[in-house]
């Protein structure tokens, strides 16, 4: 019996010199859109792979690189992945797909340094400047009782400088950044806004994606029977005015003042924008509608904006195009002869009916620069400095009989303008050697059109290109 128990003997004694090893890993890069409110977890065969372990989240350390250490017997194996504190957010490969577990060798006293390529609950390549961020993924909405993506593009600049900016608040938000994301193709919005020269023309975008089945629902203030909707766009819009702008005011540097908060969107999401300058006056100073969807609860909207006149300083932007619905033109020509009888003069609303127009994301891409220049609290308006074209600027926008072209240190070879189908409708001619044109467009029908500036540099002739609301003459 003695000689039966040195084996177990042997092995109690060589389990008890086993060697612990503590070892770091150092996360130096995750995936741009990782949302910035989200902590990072790891989950392995060391936790029982729990993925929002509270004892496993990363911290940050003095390089800004999350950083967690994990304990084990040295020369074991650890297994392990990273997410955001459930398996439906797990890290993936760069397009979001499937990665295999990550494996290392416990070591005492290494550091594992890795990086987070993509997440699997973000699939696909996304189109997205560097200026663009998820706020985060299931943002509380106490006044809805859901949640939602929330996105934020951040200027640039804004990490350089304690420089404070106006903030749109857009709706559809999936639709604005990423084709990844959107519906039928991403407005670009990141991309009109790049390289903006100056300070306060400079903004920040929060775009607020629609919640799907519940789009209807939140973006319609009033029920409509005859399609079994909406009626929580009251609801919605306290979100936006008493949980969203709150939290983004307090995080970011923005201008709280209602002279540069704006709301904007398209369709349903222009309905609901709509409503909210209308009932929230006191917050929103601006309105970017394009082809507005009236027509869901056109009674009720026409009689808000007939009880309730902007402020004197309130601006409002509509477009539509001539092939939309038979009610799209007629509907938004009334809310602007509404908001014209409430004291607005003809330069603070547009209503700007394009024959080129269609109920498109492709086309409300076109004429977001147009909206932004027409609302946008900066001055002067129109400088353009985007990947290395010239300071130029056009003014006034809107214009009525002439169009003023002003630019420094080039020489010019002409002035064209476009409508917005891409016909030329008028030129200046030939070489301009001074840095000021006036332009005639008197002839000019209302409506959506592109100045683009032909220049010589060493390399050739370039273009550059700023868009422009021709209105009708007082």
């Amino acid at each position: 019996m003695r000689h039966r128990a040195y084996p177990l003997l042997l092995l109690l004694s060589l389990a008890s010199i086993a060697v612990r090893a503590t070892m770091t890993i150092e996360v130096m890069a995750t995936p741009q859109l990782t949302p910035l409110l989200d902590d990072l977890y790891i989950a392995g065969n060391f936790n029982n792979w729990t993925p929002g372990d509270p004892g496993s989240v990363l911290t940050i350390n003095t390089s800004g690189h999350p950083v967690i250490e994990v304990s084990g017997t040295a020369g074991e194996t650890l297994e392990f992945k990273f997410t955001r504190g459930s398996w439906a957010m797990v890290e993936g490969n760069p397009s979001g797909g499937y990665i295999p577990n990550r494996t290392v060798v416990y070591t005492d006293g290494s550091t594992l340094q890795v990086t987070i390529e993509g997440w699997e609950d973000l699939p696909g390549i996304h189109t997205i400047s560097p200026r663009v961020f998820l706020l985060d993924t299931d943002f509380a909405m106490p006044e809805l009782g859901r949640i939602r993506r929330i996105w934020i593009y951040l200027p640039e600049g804004y990490e350089e400088t304690q420089d404070t900016y106006p903030v749109w608040y857009m709706h559809d938000g999936q639709n604005l950044f990423s084709a990844a994301t959107s519906f039928a193709g991403e407005w670009q919005i990141d991309e009109s806004l790049e390289g903006a020269v100056t300070s306060p023309c400079r903004s920040i975008i929060v775009g607020i994606d629609n919640g799907g089945a519940d789009r209807a629902d939140e973006y319609a203030p009033w029920f409509n029977t005859q399609h079994n909707a909406g009626g929580e766009g009251a609801a919605y819009a306290s979100f936006v005015v008493n949980t969203l702008k709150p939290f983004i005011d307090e995080e970011f540097r923005t201008r709280p003042e209602r002279i540069y908060t704006c709301t904007a969107g398209s369709s349903l999401g222009a309905l609901i924008a709509a409503y909210m300058i209308l009932e929230h006056s006191e917050v929103f100073s601006t309105a970017a509608l394009f082809s507005p969807a009236f027509w869901f609860n056109h009674a009720n909207i026409m009689a808000l904006a007939q009880s309730q006149p902007l402020p004197a300083d309130s601006k409002i932007w509509m477009s539509a195009g001539t092939a939309e619905s038979s009610t799209m033109v007629p509907y938004m020509n009334e809310m602007r002869g509404h908001l014209l009888d409430g004291g607005l003069s003809p330069d603070q609303v547009l209503a700007i009916a394009e024959p080129g127009g269609s109920h498109s994301e492709w086309w409300w891409a076109e004429v977001f620069p147009a909206a932004f220049d027409f609302l946008i609290s900066c001055a002067p308006l129109g400088f353009s400095a985007r990947d290395g074209a010239p300071v130029w600027r056009v003014y006034p926008n809107p214009a009525a009989d002439s169009l003023q072209v002003e630019w420094t240190g080039l020489e010019v070879s002409g002035i064209h303008v476009y409508d917005a189908a891409g016909t030329q409708v008028l030129t200046s001619g030939q070489i301009i050697p001074a840095g000021r044109f006036q332009l005639n467009i008197a002839g000019l029908f209302p409506g959506l059109y592109h100045a683009v500036l032909a220049y010589h540099t060493p390399a050739g002739l370039r273009h550059t290109t700023h868009s422009f609301v021709k209105i009708q003459a007082p």
